[in-house]
């Protein structure tokens, strides 16, 4: 009953003979295992939603641009899922291209390789590239109590290109706590307004396995993909107010220290 976010990512994928897709490695998860640079679960999952995008960042002609990534493992009955539609951009912008399946996921049986790649085309060349994909362990209907958009803020240090980075702060911001009680996450907007440096975001969940996440996205006033907020992903996981969740951050630029404004989507459930 709960959400997980991963990533695959090259931070220099190569245009080659065309129609050809290049691998590109998962990063290492911390709850999905890792064989070969594929993602391998412990359990079954499905899959229930892709973003993909790639592109020579900071170029008004780039050589290199994405143009189709897909995810494949040995036993699906179509194989490779292809995400349709995908971005053409270094990170993702305003409005980006979410594939939400969530009603029909597609398994992920337990001891797979969960292997993605990208198809690049252009002049001979490289750019970073990257696929977040969602699972999910089971369906968790929303709650039918009141929702709210909570805002926070975020800092973190410390990053690497391609890596997850665990934040050195997460505090909510028009609070200083929250109502006692247990709460159910239903969707996260993450902000870094005109840097472009971050693919996305998980929530860590004090006592939780899996680590549901959100695309970073420019502007405050960026649209969210719908899943933030229709319910169709159901409940991404649940947390306590005594034990707020922080946030580890994917990097596809180098920096020394960001700030990320985000807001948290939750419903009480228990008092």
């Amino acid at each position: 009953m709960a959400v997980h976010t991963s990533v695959f990512f090259n931070a220099a994928s190569s245009v080659v003979a065309a129609a050809v897709y290049t691998p590109l490695a998962a990063a290492v998860d911390q709850v999905l295992g890792l064989r070969s640079n594929n993602l391998v679960p412990s359990a079954p999952l499905a899959l229930v939603a892709l973003a993909a995008t790639g592109m020579e960042p900071g170029a008004l002609s780039p050589v290199a641009v994405m143009a189709g990534a897909r995810i494949q493992t040995p036993r699906t009955l179509l194989a490779p899922v292809y995400v349709r539609p995908i971005n053409v951009t270094a990170t993702f912008e305003d409005n980006p291209n979410v594939a939400c399946f969530a009603s029909n996921g597609v398994l992920m049986r337990a001891g797979e390789e969960i292997a993605a790649s990208v198809l690049l085309v252009g002049s001979p060349g490289t750019c970073p590239a990257g696929i977040v994909a969602w699972f999910r362990d089971r369906q968790e209907p929303a709650p039918a109590s009141e929702s709210y958009w909570v805002p926070f803020t975020v800092t973190a240090s410390g990053l690497d290109i391609g890596k997850w980075t665990m934040a050195n702060t997460f505090s909510f911001n028009d609070t200083s706590s929250l109502p006692a009680g247990r709460y159910a996450v239903l969707g996260m907007h993450l902000v870094q307004q005109n840097a472009g440096q971050f693919l996305c975001g998980r929530l860590v969940i004090p006592g939780a396995v899996y680590r549901p996440g959100a695309l970073v996205l420019p502007e405050l006033s960026s649209r969210t993909p719908l899943m933030a907020s229709d319910d169709s992903l159901g409940v991404w996981g649940h947390f306590d107010a005594q034990l707020p969740p922080t946030l580890e951050l994917f990097s596809a630029d180098a920096t020394a220290a960001a700030t990320i404004t985000g807001y948290l989507r939750i419903a009480q459930v228990e008092r």
